[in-house]
């Protein structure tokens, strides 16, 4: 494991243009290579100066790699909301709630993962609803993600009147 962790420490990372080595030590790894093939002259600097170098070089590096993780998060942004299709609910409106709970010993290939039908009472923002299941019952948020609207007409009159909705 060692092994494979310092492959990844030494390994130039796409999102950051640097090792994780480089940016925590302020320069590369010297592998038993280098031993063999022998490295570069190297300048010979006093303990403060090379430590000014050294403080230069990691914050002119961080800097970058915050530019760089800022334009990778804004790529990653644009491309999941070109995949994201959004959902509107509105008040009145009848809705199925996922629920992801698997019971032991069930196939859950078999299992209704929808229940409901719930009623939208209001919108509180772009993302969280508030629905109630039968009048009298505690209203609950819920995240959009986890509404699926209930496609029965018949069934969303005869809720609306039962919790005395306007139509």
């Amino acid at each position: 494991m060692p092994f494979v962790v310092n492959a990844y420490n030494t390994t130039i990372h796409s999102s950051t243009g640097y090792t994780p080595f480089f940016l925590m030590f302020g320069r590369e790894q010297r592998v038993p290579l280098d031993i063999v093939l022998g490295t570069p002259d190297r300048q010979k600097y006093a303990v403060s100066e090379y430590a000014r170098i050294l403080l230069n070089n990691m914050r002119r590096a961080h800097t970058h790699v915050r530019e760089k993780l800022f334009k990778c998060s804004q790529r990653m942004k644009r491309d999941y909301d070109a995949k994201v299709n959004e959902r509107q609910f509105s008040p009145g409106q009848m809705d199925w709630v996922l629920n992801p709970r698997i019971f032991r010993g069930r196939c859950p290939k078999w299992e209704c993962r929808y229940q409901g039908p719930y009623l939208v009472l209001k919108k509180l923002n772009d993302v969280n609803y508030v629905i109630q299941k039968k009048l009298g019952q505690k209203p609950v948020i819920v995240h959009v993600d986890k509404l699926k609207s209930a496609l029965n007409s018949n069934m969303s009159v005869m809720y609306r009147k039962m919790f005395k909705c306007p139509n």
